[in-house]
């Protein structure tokens, strides 16, 4: 009966060792562009700015930064392109319902400048409503199958 090798610690750690510096060979050798999707022949100097894109668009509720990218490009995966050039747009996620974009040159580059949209100071209030608007209870005969045994689960 033929039996399966085994190993013991010091062998696993040699292939461990090994398999890690194979990686660490294999990551000097590719060259440096390979990161920045170089290897697809993108030349990201060039940054493909959409024909018919608008020079300024206001941020619709749903839009996402793909959506959004859509508008000014002809490939969206360059969006972080012209937002990481811009200093006035922090973080780019950080856009809301009324925002307005505006797509500018600068050194002939495209820059996407940000306007928010106003601030509103949002208060506590009391709010009075008549009680025929009042919301009517759930009789308890619908939910007594959920209050027999309370269960209190933690997110």
């Amino acid at each position: 009966m033929a039996s399966s090798p085994t190993f013991g610690k010091h062998h696993s750690l040699r292939a461990l060792t090994a398999a890690a510096a194979c990686a660490l060979a294999l990551a000097m050798a590719l060259p440096a562009g390979i990161a920045t999707g170089q290897e697809q022949g993108i030349d990201r100097g060039v940054i493909p700015v959409a024909p018919d894109a608008p020079e300024r668009y206001v941020v619709q509720p749903g839009d996402t930064l793909w959506d959004i990218s859509r508008k000014f490009l002809t490939d969206p995966w360059y969006w972080p392109e012209i937002w990481h050039i811009n200093p006035q747009v922090a973080n780019p996620h950080l856009i809301y319902p009324g925002d307005e974009l505006a797509l500018t040159w600068v050194d002939g580059r495209p820059v996407v400048s940000l306007a928010r949209a106003g601030e509103a100071r949002l208060s506590p209030r009391v709010r009075e409503h008549p009680l025929s608007e009042a919301i009517h209870a759930i009789p308890y005969d619908r939910i007594a199958a959920f209050m027999g045994r309370p269960k209190l689960l933690a997110a």
